[in-house]
């Protein structure tokens, strides 16, 4: 992944996709995660950082996390964004409220 960030390739695809998100998202932001051996939810991207989210926000807020550069555990960031987005456990078992549809993008090169 670090051939792909330093490349410009996933800042080229955040803005292909924020484009969408204008269009298609209730907030038209892209709530954004990091994940590796572990998640961590980041700073929403919206449309004021077109061009700039990938080195502005993401790289810095998901090195702290700890979780960019170490691994691929799909199941970690399953289980948040689940929770995030369910407001409940994997596939929204026992959610009260089930909250809106998520459409889930994974970005790796594994």
């Amino acid at each position: 992944m670090m051939d792909l960030f330093g490349q410009g390739h996933v800042q080229e695809l955040v803005d292909r996709l924020l484009a969408v998100a204008i269009r298609f998202d209730d907030n038209q932001s892209i709530e954004s995660y990091a994940f590796g051996s572990g998640a961590a939810k980041l700073s929403d991207i919206k449309p004021s950082m077109f061009g700039n989210y990938v080195n502005q926000r993401f790289i810095p807020e998901a090195t702290k996390s700890g979780y960019l550069w170490s691994g691929t555990d799909y199941s970690t960031a399953l289980k948040l964004v689940s929770k995030d987005t369910v407001g409940c456990g994997m596939f929204g078992f026992g959610a009260k409220k089930p909250k809106l549809p998520t459409y889930l993008i994974f970005v790796t090169d594994g």
